[in-house]
């Protein structure tokens, strides 16, 4: 059996300090061999591990019990949309929550507000950053809050289909 300090001293000489003693010279470190990674691939090859890694993580996903809730006003409203959350469709490096069936681009995002405030900092980013990536690829995005879905149902079906004459 060989000496567990002597393994330990020889994994730091090969590894020189220990990787963990600066973690913000770490951080760099590995965000700098990442982008150096990315740098020397196509825009093709990108956007296919993107979409492979996207895919792998949402086909763990489950939908919320807002998207259930919307999924069933669209079959009972008889809306021309489904839902795509579970990432059957992928728009640039987004998942819509759902979209147009018909030849029409439009998509439609249902959420909670806590949610993106937690992960973008205000709904007014999200909504921001959310419709720019769509439009890049000429989506219209319809953006649906809880709030609105129980308060004023009518106004989001009046928003949905003045959406869909434009």
């Amino acid at each position: 059996m060989s000496n567990p300090k002597k393994m330990l001293k020889t994994k730091r000489e090969r590894y020189g300090k220990s990787l963990c003693s600066n973690p913000k010279q770490t951080s760099k470190r590995k965000s700098k061999s990442i982008k150096k990674m990315w740098s020397n691939r196509s825009e093709k090859e990108i956007e296919k591990i993107v979409r492979k890694g996207l895919h792998t993580r949402i086909s763990k996903m489950k939908k919320t019990q807002l998207e259930k809730l919307f999924e069933q006003i669209v079959i009972i409203q008889n809306l021309p949309y489904k839902y795509v959350g579970d990432g059957s469709f992928i728009l640039g490096r987004k998942v819509p929550d759902f979209i147009h069936v018909k030849k029409k681009k439009i998509c439609i995002e249902v959420f909670h507000p806590r949610w993106k405030i937690k992960d973008y900092g205000s709904i007014e980013k999200f909504i921001k950053i959310r419709s720019e990536e769509f439009s890049k690829y000429g989506w219209k995005t319809i953006f649906v809050q809880e709030k609105e879905i129980y308060d004023d149902l009518q106004k989001v079906l009046d928003r949905i289909k003045e959406t869909e004459e434009n």
